[in-house]
């Protein structure tokens, strides 16, 4: 990533978003092995976990 081209807030404002994605996506692994996270059904639970840590 280009940091340099980035502000202070535009670069912690990505991070934490990239961090909810990844967060989000191990939590819900970790819930139900079982089911894959692509399935358009889990996508409102991936949403509202994503809002919640934000």
């Amino acid at each position: 990533m280009f940091t340099e081209f980035l502000t202070k807030n535009e670069f912690s404002d990505k991070y934490i978003q990239l961090f909810t994605i990844r967060f989000t996506i191990g939590n819900l692994e970790m819930e139900d092995e079982k089911t894959e996270i692509t399935i358009p059904e889990r996508s409102i639970e991936m949403y509202n976990n994503m809002n919640a840590f934000l």
